[in-house]
């Protein structure tokens, strides 16, 4: 995928998750690979120190990269998941929620309450 910008583009490669971050000009600020993999974010939060979470689901083995290297998913999914983006847009953290009897488990939409200090997250399963 390409993200063009006044001054230059961002390219992404194969297949993921994004997070793009634009200044209130409209102008290009970055943008980042957030994940590979089937991965599928559904919901953004922001918190009042810039921190964000990101949130959905993944079908397949896939990783969230932090500035140093990745998060990888414990599993091969369907899971649900939360990451803690820093405000550079690198994954701080991933949590992965999955149910072994649940051939279907899809979560994705976040919000912080007002202390900034807490987030929620919620999703969708269909059991057997």
């Amino acid at each position: 995928m390409l993200i063009q910008y006044s001054g230059g583009s961002t390219t992404l490669t194969g297949r993921g998750s994004f997070l793009v971050k634009y200044a209130a000009s409209g102008a290009l600020t970055w943008a980042r690979q957030s994940s590979d993999g089937t991965t599928v974010a559904q919901s953004i939060s922001s918190s009042s120190t810039g921190l964000l979470y990101l949130a959905g689901w993944v079908s397949s083995t896939s990783n969230f990269f932090t500035s140093t290297g990745s998060i990888s998913t414990p599993t091969n999914g369907p899971e649900s998941w939360l990451a803690k983006y820093d405000a550079q847009g690198y994954a701080l953290w991933a949590r992965f929620a999955s149910f072994p009897s649940s051939p279907s488990f899809y979560g994705g939409f976040t919000t912080i309450d007002g202390s900034g200090n807490n987030v929620f997250f919620t999703g969708n399963f269909k059991g057997l």
